[in-house]
């Protein structure tokens, strides 16, 4: 089964979801197991996608930030940090998915920014293996548009940790 969520604090509230945006790259959140560190899955849709070394296998979240939008706010990145929702997830807002690769030497953290989400599903179970991912859209035109932002980051689009575009590589 399958629930819409309108915001989750993901530690608070242990589960399993499934942030979607208009690309065809979802992202998993699983707190399901009190007992050990949250994990998150990239599992990387086709189109316009850059491929990154930790997609579609879950690793350890060591952070997760809720940004508002900056656009046409008046708002600064550094200001945007300051009222980030840590280890919340939120429909109409861009996340940073936070790991640690532990197969470095020193652990060196590593990041996700994905587009900004649409909605925010908590599941039963994982979807199997070839249903990971979504169609890629061009239009909201099956979402309620007067819930979602007008302002389109596109600047901000799919930037990981290496500070490369995934939507967009130039």
């Amino acid at each position: 089964m399958t629930t819409n969520v309108e915001s989750v604090h993901v530690l608070d509230e242990p589960g399993l979801y499934r942030a979607l945006s208009s690309s065809s790259t979802v992202y998993y959140v699983n707190t399901t197991d009190t007992t050990s560190r949250p994990r998150f899955l990239r599992a990387r849709g086709g189109g316009a996608t850059k491929h990154g070394y930790f997609d579609d296998s879950w690793e350890v979240l060591t952070g997760l930030n809720c940004f508002p939008l900056i656009e046409g706010a008046g708002m600064s990145m550094v200001d945007a940090r300051e009222q980030a929702e840590p280890w919340t997830l939120r429909p109409g807002r861009r996340h940073e998915y936070t790991g640690k690769d532990y197969g470095g030497l020193d652990g060196t953290d590593f990041w996700y920014v994905g587009r900004v989400v649409e909605r925010i599903e908590r599941l039963d179970e994982m979807p199997p293996d070839g249903e990971l991912t979504v169609e890629e859209r061009l239009s909201l035109d099956d979402l309620d548009s007067a819930s979602l932002p007008t302002e389109s980051p596109a600047d901000w689009d799919g930037v990981t940790g290496d500070g490369l575009d995934d939507e967009n590589p130039k």
